[in-house]
């Protein structure tokens, strides 16, 4: 398994009260089963007639009276889809309801709850501190389907927490279609960086932050925060619009943003000298701290050959945490005098990572300067035989991350600790092209 990890931001509350352990409903994957596949790809299908009747509810012009949902965080309605590979929505042949569609693994911690409401009329999912297949943190989120009669329902989408964006094979893909033709992709899609800030995220929806809502009437979807109806004249409006734009027998024009060819930021690596490093960004990027704390109460310094920076694992074995006050996009430690019975481990935003399937996902990289190397259990030993001690081997990390931490074990006596510097990459995140274009109505 290799991990991504992506930054944690809390922000809506998510319903809770309906029930069961956890407040999320008396129904999960893991208590009451009953799901296809498995708790990393699984689907559970769920009849909604308790809440919307014989008639079911309208999806894009069919009516459905149950639903597939999906482990990966998507909801689906001819047949379950358990994949775990985000793609753009048309692709699906079926219609989707995308909340947050990347590869979660529930085995590896967290739950889906599900509540069916008859009285109020309400349908809940909610994915509680889920864990992904091969990323770092927790992501908590929630889809509600009101019940609005007719075969008319409201959608909700609430993120309370987003921990990681990415689970393995893709940036996660947010959004609603008919599954062939047409596709309605809310705000960040497939944006690791917006993805991230999307439980504090403002949607224009006229919704609290980290909630945004959508109604289906007749069978279409409607995102927005007005209706503009247009005259028999010309009519234009600003692509900052969210809404439902009717034209009248006029031309009407959407005038959009122009288009842009994005921005790949090559690292900039800037080293952390202190117990509370100020370091100044880079391509825009602001002003941030990390602060670097050990295990043992004491941050030791020393020097061997060309590195200066931190003494690890000394006296005992130690951990030492270097901790950002924003997301990081990248960094480097850089090593010397591991002995031949001690081992470094990496730790990023609190996990254990294997580096060899780290490396295999290509999510760090490793140059062990011909007297390092990695063990079966994803740590940095000392294996050559040639060069000096003072030989340095770097370990790149190429996802982004918060607290990074370099833990020694392994060895007693005088001879023991090794030494360590960390550079912070100073680039924001890489920005992603976007088409531009004025739409005439």
């Amino acid at each position: 398994m290799a991990f991504i990890s992506r930054g944690c931001t809390a922000g809506a509350t998510l319903i809770s009260g309906l029930g069961g352990s956890a407040g999320y409903g008396e129904q999960s994957f893991k208590t009451t089963g009953g799901y296809s596949g498995n708790l990393d790809d699984g689907s559970r299908l769920i009849d909604l007639t308790s809440v919307f009747g014989s008639a079911g509810l309208n999806l894009y012009g069919t009516t459905y009276t149950s639903v597939y949902v999906n482990t990966n965080g998507l909801l689906t309605f001819n047949a379950p889809n358990p994949s775990y590979v985000p793609t753009g929505l048309t692709n699906l042949g079926q219609p989707p309801i995308a909340l947050f569609w990347t590869d979660i693994d529930i085995s590896k911690g967290g739950d889906i709850y599900w509540d069916l409401d008859p009285v109020n009329g309400t349908f809940t999912v909610t994915w509680v501190n889920t864990r992904a297949y091969a990323a770092l943190g927790l992501d908590s989120f929630q889809v509600v389907l009101t019940n609005q009669g007719g075969g008319n329902f409201g959608v909700e989408f609430l993120y309370q927490d987003i921990g990681y964006t990415n689970g393995y094979a893709g940036v996660a893909t947010v959004g609603v279609s008919n599954g062939t033709t047409s596709q309605n992709l809310l705000t960040g899609s497939n944006n690791a960086f917006a993805l991230s800030n999307y439980a504090t995220t403002d949607f224009h929806t006229d919704d609290p932050i980290g909630i945004v809502s959508l109604d289906f009437t007749n069978g279409i979807p409607f995102f927005g925060n007005a209706i503009v109806d247009g005259t028999i004249g010309d009519d234009v409006t600003h692509f900052n619009f969210v809404g439902d734009l009717n034209g009248g027998s006029g031309n009407d024009s959407l005038y959009g943003g122009a288009a842009t060819t994005g921005t790949s930021f090559t690292p900039g690596y800037s080293e952390v000298t202190s117990t509370a490093t100020t370091l100044a960004g880079t391509n825009g990027r602001s002003t941030f701290t990390v602060t670097t704390t050990s295990d043992d109460g004491g941050v030791d310094t020393g020097s061997s050959g060309s590195l200066s920076g931190y003494r690890l694992g000394r006296y005992a074995n130690e951990l030492n945490t270097h901790s950002a006050s924003s997301l990081l996009y990248g960094g480097q430690i850089r090593f010397n005098q591991i002995n031949g019975a001690e081992a470094m481990t990496i730790r990023l935003d609190g996990v254990t990572i294997n580096l060899n399937t780290a490396i295999a996902a290509g999510l760090v990289s490793f140059d062990g300067a011909g007297l390092y190397s990695i063990n079966a259990a994803g740590q940095i030993i000392r294996t050559g035989v040639a060069g000096a001690s003072n030989t340095v081997g770097t370990l790149t990390i190429k996802t982004p991350f918060t607290t990074i931490s370099v833990g020694e074990s392994g060895n007693s006596g005088f001879s023991r600790g090794f030494y360590d510097e960390f550079y912070a990459n100073t680039n924001p995140a890489d920005i992603l092209p976007e088409v531009g274009g004025n739409d005439l109505l």
